[in-house]
């Protein structure tokens, strides 16, 4: 057994059938889709019965405990060498199974793959996450630079680490998974659209956007600490990419401080490339300028009078453009 499917459960028959079909046709044939039922009170399980495939595994949880303790009794009982994910409303393309497991299988540094996606339904868009390794990693301080649920893991890497989703950090666990393993293994994004994500306005996303973007708030402060240590740049901690108190004057200026150091650094250390750093320190300012509680006046004199922009290379033409949309 190579790979097993951990398919989380929950009143998914609108779309539950197209989902399981995407599945079982895929080129790569060598899997076990558990698909985890979570006190489903529609036809979910009579369609999950409907299917003659006796790769397909059917648990049914006693009682709905939730979609965090559900994908950790799936790392539970999977039994291959990989671990895929797949949500109950997506759709896999044919050949992600095989095209995942060949990159996984000639890149043993490598411990997460996932792949470039679609969305469809409410929004049509092409993701395009980066593919190397190094910028995934910096780049994962603007926010998630791979795929979830078309992603596929080494399942020895999770219980050696013996790293599962947290309970933590509901509704962004994945974000908080990504974070935690990113220091101990290498990620990749194979550059072809391999999954297509629906978007509609039931999602749980959507439904609980503000515990969405508190969890993934917290996930992201660790990484910030993460990228801090690897360039033993001191932080005592109290300082977070995002902060429990307002954003004013102080911060930024102690921001602009770290980022100065954090290019420094690089340049000394070469761990990242330089115009990748340059991009993201760019943005991570700009984001904190548009967040901060100062007054126009005070956002002019930071965008045009300090020594900052123009010292990491923000160009004064995009400095003109980035305070116009300020106002």
């Amino acid at each position: 057994m190579r790979v097993s499917v951990i398919l989380p459960i929950f009143n998914a028959e609108k779309y539950l059938s197209e989902a399981v079909r995407s599945i079982l046709n895929q080129t790569y044939p060598d899997f076990e889709l558990l698909a985890i039922d979570d006190g489903s009170t529609d036809n979910s399980l009579k369609i999950l019965k409907s299917f003659e495939d006796s790769r397909i595994i059917i648990i049914q949880n006693n009682q709905n405990i939730g979609l965090i303790r559900t994908l950790n009794k799936g790392l539970e009982l999977a039994k291959g060498e990989y671990i895929a994910r797949m949500d109950a409303d997506d759709i896999s393309m044919p050949m992600r199974f095989e095209k995942q497991v060949d990159l996984l299988d000639n890149n043993p540094d490598i411990g997460v793959c996932s792949t470039w996606l679609e969305f469809f339904g409410d929004n049509n868009e092409t993701i395009k996450f980066p593919v190397d390794h190094k910028e995934i990693y910096f780049r994962f301080l603007l926010g998630v630079q791979v795929g979830h649920a078309n992603s596929m893991i080494r399942r020895d890497l999770i219980k050696k680490l013996n790293i599962s989703y947290d309970l933590n950090f509901i509704h962004s666990e994945d974000t908080n998974l990504w974070v935690n393993l990113l220091p101990h293994t290498h990620f990749a994004n194979i550059p072809e659209v391999l999954y297509h994500y629906r978007k509609y306005d039931e999602q749980v996303t959507r439904l609980h956007s503000k515990t969405v973007n508190n969890s993934f708030q917290r996930s992201l402060n660790i990484h910030f600490s993460n990228i801090l240590k690897l360039f033993s740049i001191s932080n005592d901690e109290t300082f977070k990419l995002f902060p429990s108190t307002e954003i004013d004057s102080s911060f930024l200026i102690r921001f602009e401080s770290i980022l100065e150091e954090i290019i420094i650094q690089n340049i000394q250390k070469k761990l990242f490339k330089k115009e990748v750093v340059k991009a993201v320190i760019i943005q991570l300012w700009k984001n904190k300028i548009q967040q901060s509680n100062i007054s126009l006046k005070h956002k002019f004199r930071r965008v045009f009078l300090s020594a900052f922009p123009q010292s990491v290379g923000f160009q004064f033409a995009k400095r003109i453009k980035f305070y116009l949309n300020l106002l």
